[in-house]
């Protein structure tokens, strides 16, 4: 692995743009996930625009994309349940390069039979939607009204 990579940075002007970066080094509860496949959701193109701001953002210079899939290349200490080479799909900021860190509670396992695409578009709509359960109280064997299943949020609520 080289020391530097090239990534999609937003907030260096009116759209991305491509620059040489640092490969990041994973710190304690870190994985460093090397990106196999990266989705593009509306929270992608609302932080381009300058209206949405996660916590994750530490600036206004930012490697985009929150949601990817990948192996996992290294991790750091305190890390336990993520061998090198495991097969993750997760949501961080940084996912529009070859390797990104993620926070390792944030990652779950990608099934062999899961491409990785299909895998990379999954993450930030099942933690919403988990969320959103989980929020309303409900729990197994109870039923709940999808309303607008054309969104990923929907769809996997169905």
């Amino acid at each position: 692995m080289t020391d530097t990579m090239r990534a999609l940075l937003g907030g260096a002007g009116p759209g991305w743009e491509v620059r040489e970066v640092d490969v990041p080094t994973p710190g304690p509860g870190m994985l460093l996930v090397r990106v196999r496949a990266a989705a593009l959701n509306r929270a992608d193109l609302h932080m381009l625009e300058g209206v949405y701001n996660p916590q994750a953002k530490t600036g206004d210079l930012f490697t985009a994309g929150l949601e990817l899939a990948g192996e996992v290349a290294a991790f750091g200490d305190g890390v336990t349940d993520f061998a090198v080479g495991a097969r993750v799909m997760g949501v961080t900021l940084g996912a529009f390069a070859p390797y990104a860190l993620v926070d390792h509670r944030h990652v779950i396992p990608v099934p062999a039979s899961l491409s990785w695409t299909d895998a990379a578009a999954l993450p930030v709509g099942l933690a919403t939607e988990h969320d959103a359960l989980t929020q309303g109280g409900f729990t197994a064997g109870q039923r709940v009204l999808v309303t607008g299943a054309t969104s990923s949020v929907g769809l996997l609520g169905v």
